[in-house]
């Protein structure tokens, strides 16, 4: 017999079918088996199982109940003899002669040439299919079916469940996925092992069949049948020569030859670590049960799960209030590390390499639960652009403060909408490392943390640049002071358990003291109305820049105004906008600068223009508004081709003068129209970044005066007289001179242009 579903692919060709039955007609019919070395009471018939399947194979398969979960469990059903030809080295044994003494697999080609002499072999072939292998030396494994003590745990599922659903787990579908799919199919725990190394099981057996389970040294002692050394290790081999008195015949009882299972070991962790029920039982009391554990998913079948069984039967307790769920860390292509596939990464030298600071960052950036595809270039890429961003704020604070003399009081920052954002961010950040921490998504934080420290340095910092660098003491310039020293301390304590080498030398530099005796930051207020008033003059700035680009401008050159449509932004912050768009004029309309524009409708007209089509669309382009009034009065025509208004079409485009751009829904319409003023303005900051580029590469102090010399074209000339005390003052030039001069010389290319610039410190 053959499934039929099976028959094509296993017989191959033609074929006659002489019957056909249901399958549950075959069962309890017996059988030939293929080899005659069993000859059970019970055995060699036919029965259903419902893992059979029937695309693959025949669509009946011969089972050994010895060698097989499924077989195993099919055979306990039945009741059928277990016959087990194999040894516990792999080897078959003299039950069956032709292959005595062969390891399992190497038997697989004499016992087919068997088969085949005697012809009872239909068809042979080569079958790849999953197979378990030793994951150390890659040897075949096989199932081997042992006697073993068991502990029924079976029985107490819906207790186990139970306790299950007190448990916050993180993520929570593992409570009910992963976890609970595990306990509502829970098995009996195979306890023992048939090992050397372990935990004995303290199981003593007399030869009556009475069993004793000793539960403690002292008990062991008092049954003990000669005297137990003071100094005895409960281990093997000592542990194994120690015979009891049977309690209930007085006959010898020696221990069952068993260790534990070490997941056994594991879940009894929560009271073992204070030797409990034998002493400190208060300690267990106030520590029971605990807070948290963390661990691999990997661990629903392990450590979580023994943690719960052993204290579910002792205690009919949750063994812990929480459970962090920690996913996998894979390769770049999404491949689990392994040494035999040469892609494990090696801690040492990566430490050396990018930092404990940075590693740390970017593993706790990402969900725990996640698996995490790990790659070194990530890492070197958050530093970049989180940590190393953060040293150079602080230097610039550091820099700034140490020439203006500012020392950290007690006073609080102004007014400035600056100072408020930034501080109202912080708050914002201060809630997601807090929120995450409590709520065990403790990437929260770190995640959020880029975006915050691009909103101090390439936005605060930038936009405030200027107020740190006025003469004097006024009180906004306190203000950002003020502002940047408590943002950074709070930034330090708020990344101390993340980067705490960071934050160790951040706050000791800032305040003298370690940030690990200082209190965690809480979130403070928020003024989220500023908050989103600032998201739209971020998004009118990056649509500026979006349109510069797109029209070839460079951001150093002023424009005469931008369109704004979609936001509005109050009188402080249009202020911010238009100068980081460098326009001279920044408006705020409901609609962008458009035109209308009159087309040929060429699915409707070309049909009839034919080739004459493009020049028909060139005509009615050039006439624009008068082709529709042509068209209206029945005058336009080409080639003999009257066109009506229906063969046009009225299109508004934006106005050629302007350049448009978007950016989180907000419009922005940049005038392109250059002047030769808006031309020398900006030739005029391109020297100016030439000059901060050589005091740069003089390591001139900040506030190092110089004297500034600049040769070029006729053009050069006019921006200096016309922006001469701009670029003096951006510069510290305490003299400008269009003459050739001395000390540092360099020659640039600005705009195609040749700009021969030179520079001596006073």
């Amino acid at each position: 017999y053959i499934a039929e579903a099976r028959a094509g692919e296993v017989l191959g060709g033609e074929f006659r079918v002489l019957k056909r039955l249901k399958g549950r007609d075959l069962v309890g019919k017996k059988y030939e088996p293929p080899f005659p070395y069993l000859r059970p009471k019970k055995g060699h018939y036919v029965v259903a199982a419902d893992f059979v399947s029937s695309e693959e194979g025949t669509g009946i398969v011969h089972i050994a109940p010895a060698f097989g979960e499924d077989d195993f469990e099919l055979g306990k059903r039945e009741g059928v003899d277990f016959f087990k030809p194999v040894d516990e080295e792999g080897r078959f044994t003299d039950e069956v002669p032709p292959v005595a003494g062969m390891f399992f697999k190497d038997a697989d080609r004499v016992l087919i040439e068997i088969l085949e002499e005697e012809g009872k072999i239909y068809s042979l072939g080569t079958y790849r299919h999953n197979y378990p292998f030793c994951w150390r030396c890659g040897t075949p494994l096989m199932y081997y079916a042992i006697d073993t003590w068991y502990i029924r745990t079976s029985k107490l599922r819906d207790l186990f469940m139970e306790l299950n659903s007190r448990v916050n787990w993180v993520p929570g579908h593992v409570r009910e996925g992963r976890f609970g799919s595990f306990l509502r199919e829970l098995k009996d725990w195979a306890l023992s092992r048939n090992r050397f190394w372990g935990t004995p099981l303290p199981v003593w057996v007399c030869e009556e069949g009475h069993v004793h389970v000793v539960g403690s040294v002292e008990e062991l002692r008092s049954m003990a049948l000669d005297p137990v050394p003071e100094d005895l290790d409960l281990h093997r081999p000592w542990v194994d020569r120690i015979r009891l008195r049977c309690p209930v015949c007085g006959k010898p009882m020696v221990r069952e030859p068993y260790t534990i299972d070490v997941w056994f070991d594991s879940g009894a962790a929560t009271f073992a670590q204070f030797h409990y029920p034998f002493e400190n039982e208060e300690e267990f009391r106030e520590a029971y049960p605990v807070d948290f554990i963390s661990e691999g998913i990997d661990q629903t079948r392990g450590w979580f799960y023994s943690l719960l069984a052993v204290n579910g039967m002792l205690f009919e307790r949750e063994p812990y209030r929480n459970v962090l769920v920690i996913g996998l860390v894979l390769d770049e292509k999404g491949e689990k590390m392994s040494k035999s596939k040469g892609n494990v990464v090696d801690p040492v030298p990566l430490l050396e390499e990018v930092g404990a600071d940075p590693l740390r960052l970017y593993m706790l950036s990402t969900p725990a639960w996640r698996d995490l595809r790990f790659s070194t270039r990530g890492i070197e890429e958050l530093r970049r652009r989180v940590l190393d961003t953060l040293w150079n704020v602080y230097k610039f604070f550091s820099n700034n403060a140490n020439l203006d003399g500012f020392e950290p009081d007690s006073g609080e920052p102004g007014e400035n909408p600056l100072d408020r954002w930034i501080l109202s961010r912080l708050s914002w950040l201060a809630s997601e490392f807090n929120r995450g921490f409590e709520s065990l998504s403790i990437h929260r934080g770190p995640a959020a943390l880029p975006q915050f420290v691009d909103d101090l340095s390439n936005w605060y910092l930038r936009l405030s640049r200027r107020r740190f660098w006025r003469e004097g003491m006024d009180e906004d310039k306190l203000s950002a002071y003020r502002t940047l020293y408590r943002v950074l301390v709070h930034l330090a304590r708020l990344l101390a358990p993340v980067t705490p080498f960071t934050a160790e030398m951040l706050h000791r530099r800032l305040t003298g003291e370690s940030v690990f005796l200082s209190e965690y930051p809480q979130p403070g207020p928020r003024d989220e109305e500023l908050e989103s008033q600032f998201a739209e003059m971020k998004a009118i700035v990056e649509a500026g820049r979006r349109a510069r680009q797109r029209a070839g401008i460079k951001a150093r050159i002023p424009l005469l105004e931008a369109i704004v449509v979609g936001a509005r932004l109050p009188e402080e912050l249009a202020e911010l906008a238009r100068m980081e768009l460098n326009v001279k004029e920044l408006r705020f309309e409901d609609e962008g600068p458009r035109v209308r524009r009159v087309r040929l409708n060429l699915p409707r007209a070309a049909p009839r223009l034919r080739e004459r089509t493009p020049e028909a669309a060139r005509l009615v382009e050039e006439l624009g508004e008068k082709a529709l009034a042509m068209a209206e009065r029945g005058e336009l025509e080409v080639g003999g081709v009257s066109l009506g208004p229906e063969d046009l079409l009225v299109v508004e485009e934006v106005d050629p003068e302007y350049v448009r751009e978007e950016a989180e829904g907000v419009e922005v319409y940049l005038r392109r129209t250059l002047t030769r003023e808006l031309r020398l303005e900006g030739l005029a900051r391109d020297i100016v970044r030439r000059i901060q580029v050589m005091r740069k590469e003089l390591d001139l102090e900040y506030d190092r005066r110089i004297r500034t010399w600049v040769l070029g074209d006729e053009e050069v000339s006019e921006a200096l007289r016309v922006h001469g005390d701009y670029i003096a003052g951006e510069t510290l030039s305490v003299e400008l001179s269009e003459a050739p001069g001395r000390g540092y010389h360099r020659v640039w290319e600005v705009d195609g242009k040749r700009v021969e610039i030179w520079i001596e410190p006073t």
